[in-house]
């Protein structure tokens, strides 16, 4: 007795030589999903479809004898010069899969109003905050229609950062696992993506790595580099802000010294200390004002979870019927 094949395998198969093994698959599959559906010609025909769709691949290339095609939008990379785009290609398939998804759930528009960093900033300290935080910015984002995604288990190499747009609908998907006071950069730069018009349904801007201070060198360093000066003009007042300090600091002292700083110059002292440590090339000591900061300024929560109750706060995610399961799956979101 020979066991019956699963008309899935081919198929299966495929997904996998493009990078998304069957474990993963079967995550964010919708809970009713069983391989049978596949048993016929006109099953196969949707499973294919279902799985192209969810993946971002040409659906021909899963019905013909050749591999699995990407089919994703002409994206604008800034990597390390190691990363082959092509290793990006699952990454940026469940990241835009993540927008998609949430831009199906999320009943804002953005109006397509011209964005401005020192508008921006304005707006955001006349409601009475100290500075521009993580916090504040995420919450900006989605009060403009513009969704925030942290999506924690993308398979590497990854990026860092990715402003797209969906049907002409914005959305930044921020993967960083660091707790505190690197998101708050890392968002500022990826909204001047969008602010800049660096983003369109055909282009999209993906930041292998986000180089805070990545130096005018052709058109692709230039629009990282625009979308720097943004986010520190943004968070800073001042679009070349570098902070710099007689003498060497200790993680205790430059934790100090920031929040002095932050409260008179109204400036998040977690970039403040990043910011130092970034152009002293003393990344320990900022890590260690960082754990610092959170003791002082009484932060009990991480900016990943600080993303995710702010993105279930915005998004009706049950509106999503069999595809709900997908999109938790792939925030990182329980279950309700």
């Amino acid at each position: 007795m020979t066991a019956q094949k699963n008309p899935m395998q081919p198929l299966y198969d495929k997904l996998s030589r493009a990078g998304f093994k069957k474990p993963l698959v079967s995550k964010l599959l919708p809970e009713w999903w069983n391989d049978e559906v596949a048993s016929t010609p006109s099953g196969y025909q949707g499973a294919a479809l279902r799985l192209a769709k969810l993946f971002s691949l040409r659906y021909t290339s899963l019905m013909d004898a050749g591999p699995a095609e990407f089919s994703l939008a002409g994206r604008c990379f800034k990597r390390q010069r190691h990363i082959d785009e092509k290793s990006l290609d699952q990454a940026s398939a469940l990241a835009s899969l993540s927008a998609r998804l949430t831009l199906r759930a999320f009943d804002r528009h953005f109006e397509g109003q011209a964005l401005n960093a020192a508008d921006i900033r304005s707006h955001l300290l006349s409601r009475g905050l100290p500075w521009i935080d993580f916090k504040a910015l995420v919450d900006y984002c989605w009060e403009l229609g513009i969704p925030v995604i942290f999506v924690p288990s993308l398979p590497s190499p990854k990026m860092q950062g990715l402003a797209l747009k969906i049907d002409g609908r914005p959305a930044i998907v921020l993967t960083s696992g660091r707790k505190h006071g690197y998101l708050v950069f890392d968002l500022a730069h990826e909204l001047g993506h969008i602010a800049l018009g660096h983003v369109s349904d055909d282009d999209w801007v993906i930041d292998e790595k986000i180089d805070a201070h990545a130096k005018s060198d052709g058109e692709q360093i230039d629009i990282e580099a625009e979308a720097n000066q943004f986010a520190l003009e943004l968070l800073t007042g001042n679009r070349n802000t570098k902070f710099t300090a007689k003498v060497r600091l200790t993680g205790e002292q430059l934790a100090q010294h920031s929040i002095e700083y932050g409260r008179t110059n109204m400036i998040d002292p977690m970039h403040i200390a990043l910011n130092y440590a970034f152009i002293q090339r003393v990344m320990a000591v900022g890590n260690s004002a960082i754990t610092d900061l959170v003791r002082l300024l009484g932060i009990k929560e991480t900016d990943q979870d600080t993303c995710q109750s702010t993105f279930l706060r915005y998004v009706d995610i049950e509106g999503l019927d069999d595809e709900e399961g997908t999109l938790r799956q792939l925030i990182g979101a329980a279950v309700a």
